[in-house]
């Protein structure tokens, strides 16, 4: 029986921590699909970029910059067209047109109110399309720096908490790896997890 106690005691631990880590409010996330895939050398493939979770908030600018490994995919074409005519209303662009570092962004001329009333929850941002150059894998998600290459504007224009995914892309004889997929988040609730089982592990052979 003691030992069940510190079992229970060592899994309440842990889910508590868990509890900690993650939010209790929905999270806008930007998430890129399809999740993974595979191409051979020659052949392209179309990723869409999308943000979901916006709730009782608004998407009213963004600017950010889409990475990959240049010397594995080459953009050929790339829009956020559909997402300013329908649910923005604003200026858009494509900018740092370089391989392996596409940026859009764009500023919207509508009211709060307007956006909130034009835009859903989940919406696609934008459209890509890459070729595959050379064998290999890498990982497509957005840039590290908040304010020029993952920054996305709300209400009373302030700035926007979110969660970036990405997704992976293999060419050729090239493989993605499972240790490529999750996002950090994703790892620390992971390695909360494995904690706890360690706890409850230990507590149990004591």
């Amino acid at each position: 029986m003691q030992k069940n106690n510190s079992a229970f005691s060592a899994a309440a631990l842990a889910i508590a921590l868990l509890c900690t880590a993650v939010p209790a409010h929905a999270t806008i996330m930007i998430t890129f699909s399809p999740t993974a895939s595979h191409i051979n050398v020659g052949d392209s493939t179309t990723v869409d970029v999308s943000i979901s979770g916006l709730g009782s908030e608004v998407l009213s600018a963004f600017d950010f910059n889409v990475i990959y490994d240049p010397a594995i995919l080459n953009w050929q074409f790339a829009t956020v067209l559909p997402v300013c005519n329908q649910l923005f209303a604003g200026s858009c662009s494509l900018n740092d047109l370089t391989q392996g570092y596409l940026g859009a962004s764009g500023v919207s001329s509508e009211t709060d109110t307007d956006l909130a009333n034009m835009q859903p929850d989940n919406f696609l941002l934008a459209t890509i399309q890459l070729v595959g150059v050379s064998d290999g894998a890498t990982i497509v998600t957005l840039g590290p720096d908040l304010s020029t290459e993952r920054a996305f504007i709300g209400l009373r224009a302030q700035p926007l908490t979110v969660d970036v995914g990405s997704t992976c892309i293999s060419v050729g004889t090239g493989v993605c790896s499972a240790s490529s997929v999750p996002e950090p988040a994703t790892l620390a609730l992971m390695a909360l997890s494995a904690a706890g089982l360690g706890f409850t592990r230990r507590r149990a052979t004591s």
